[in-house]
C-alpha cells in the first residue's frame, strides 16, 4: 500500500452478502415441522499491517456486519507482533467477537422434562417441588458477543529450524443474555434453554 522505514504496509478490503434458509420436515409424510426461516447478513471488512520498525509491527481490522434479523454490528481488532530476537516473538491482541445464532439454534427441534428441584440443586425448594427444563433451540436466542484479550510468547530456536514452543494467555469476556435465555457456547450444535421453575405438586381435590 504504501512504505515504511521497515517494510512495506499491506491491506485488504472486501465486501459480501450471504442467506442462509432453514427447513424441518419429515421426509416420509412430506410435512413441515418448522416453516421455512431464512436469515441474511451483508457485510464489509478491511485489514492493514504496518511493520512500524524493524523488530515491531501493529496489525489491525474491522469488520461491519448488517444481519436481516439481529441489524447492524461492528467489530474491531488490534494487535502487535515484537521480534525481540531471532528466537523470540512477543505478541498482543484485543478485539470484539460477534457470533450470531445459527438458524438450527432458533428453530430446530426441543423438549421439556420435568425433574425434582432437589436433582438440579434447588435449594430451600420443597421436598414435591418439581423443575420444567426446557432443552433445545430457543427462537429468541440472542447473539453471543465478547471482549477478547490474548497474549503470548513463541520460541523458536535456530538449531531447532522445525521446532516451536508457545505460551499463550487469554481473557474472553462474554455479554450474555439473561438467565433466562438459552445459554451460548461456540461448541454446541444446540444450545440450551435452562429457565427453572419450582413449583410443589398439589393434590386433586
Amino acid at each position: 500500500m504504501f512504505a515504511l522505514p521497515s517494510g512495506n504496509a499491506r491491506a485488504s478490503f472486501g465486501v459480501g452478502w450471504r442467506e442462509v434458509a432453514f427447513e424441518q420436515k419429515n421426509l416420509i409424510t412430506g410435512n413441515g415441522s418448522v416453516p421455512e426461516v431464512t436469515n441474511s447478513d451483508r457485510y464489509v471488512y478491511s485489514e492493514i499491517s504496518l511493520p512500524v520498525l524493524t523488530k515491531l509491527s501493529f496489525n489491525g481490522a474491522l469488520r461491519y456486519d448488517d444481519y436481516s434479523t439481529f441489524g447492524g454490528t461492528t467489530n474491531p481488532k488490534i494487535g502487535a507482533i515484537w521480534n525481540v530476537t531471532p528466537s523470540l516473538d512477543i505478541r498482543a491482541n484485543w478485539g470484539k467477537s460477534f457470533k450470531a445464532p445459527t438458524l438450527t439454534q432458533q428453530y430446530g427441534a426441543s423438549s421439556v422434562a420435568v425433574y425434582k428441584a432437589s436433582a438440579v440443586g434447588i435449594a430451600g425448594a420443597p421436598s414435591d417441588a418439581t423443575v420444567l427444563a426446557a432443552s433445545g433451540a430457543n427462537p429468541d436466542l440472542a447473539p453471543e458477543r465478547a471482549d477478547v484479550t490474548t497474549a503470548g510468547i513463541a520460541f523458536h530456536p535456530q538449531f531447532l529450524p522445525d521446532a516451536t514452543v508457545e505460551l499463550g494467555w487469554f481473557d474472553i469476556d462474554y455479554v450474555r443474555p439473561s438467565p433466562c435465555r438459552s445459554r451460548e457456547t461456540s461448541t454446541r450444535q444446540l444450545d440450551t434453554e435452562l429457565c427453572v421453575l419450582a413449583v410443589p405438586n398439589q393434590s386433586t381435590r
